[in-house]
């Protein structure tokens, strides 16, 4: 537990002088947009040469930070800073390999987490990682989309491929096939045991349906806000995603 609370504060730190670099890069781009003008980058609270002082200790201290806990995990951080080093310079403006690069750090977290607490990765969690993170990419593409529709502001190169995607049916679907495999999950995870068989984890499907479902509308009214902010400010989709942890928990490991 110790080590995989270490390894959490070492890529928040790596993953932080990674959104610093990006806020750098793109300066000049989010002063135009209306919300991402108000960062402290963008909108010069903080100096060009203090924030990059700020993400050089942020780096050191994090990929510092995995290091001690193992040379693989350190690796696995350096990669996910490098690739996203990349991605920042060039592929953020090639569609679709944009969208890969997004993926591939979630799954680089996933990695992190299987290597210390030596826990393999089930089906399950890739599938709906990948799914949810494929989500969250759309909504903001959604969102450079709608502004340059009504703006006229290209925020990136990619609008134009994006703009033909559909991305409103495309996140409702992607929406839905989330609680598919969650649901999916559900049923065959928990009916391989039929001794200690409960109904008790199925009400956590409507609950989470709901939930995402009420994100997902809020997100498409709210589409230049961060999608992570979006969810923190809607107090009944935490509360039914709270509420479904719980019943999970309390399922899973009943005597604990």
């Amino acid at each position: 537990m110790l080590q995989l609370l270490l390894a959490f504060w070492g890529f928040s730190l790596i993953a932080s002088s990674v959104c610093i670099h990006n806020d750098l890069r793109d300066k000049d781009s989010d002063q135009k947009h209306p919300e991402k003008k108000n960062r402290a980058i963008a909108s010069n609270e903080i100096a060009h040469l203090d924030a990059r002082v700020i993400q050089l200790i942020f780096l050191t201290v994090g990929l510092t930070t995995l290091f001690l806990i193992s040379g693989s995990i350190a690796v696995f951080g350096a990669c996910y800073v490098t690739i996203n080093l990349i991605y920042s310079e060039f592929l953020k403006q090639i569609a679709l390999i944009d969208l890969l690069c997004i993926l591939s750090g979630y799954y680089i977290r996933l990695l992190i987490g299987q290597e210390i607490a030596d826990a393999p990765l089930s089906l399950w969690i890739i599938l709906m990682v990948g799914v949810l993170a494929t989500y969250l990419v759309l909504i903001k593409r959604y969102s450079d989309v709608k502004l340059f529709e009504n703006t006229g502001i290209k925020y990136r190169k990619t609008v134009t491929f994006y703009s033909k995607l559909k991305l409103q049916t495309t996140t409702l679907f992607l929406i839905h096939l989330i609680v598919l495999i969650y649901a999916a999950y559900i049923h065959f995870v928990f009916s391989q045991y039929p001794e200690s068989f409960t109904l008790l984890p199925y009400f956590t499907i409507p609950l989470t349906y709901i939930a995402i479902i009420t994100y997902h509308f809020k997100a498409i009214k709210n589409l230049q806000k961060d999608p992570i902010s979006i969810l923190i400010r809607n107090f009944w989709s935490v509360l039914l995603l709270l509420i479904s942890f719980i019943i999970l928990i309390i399922t899973l490991y009943p005597n604990s």
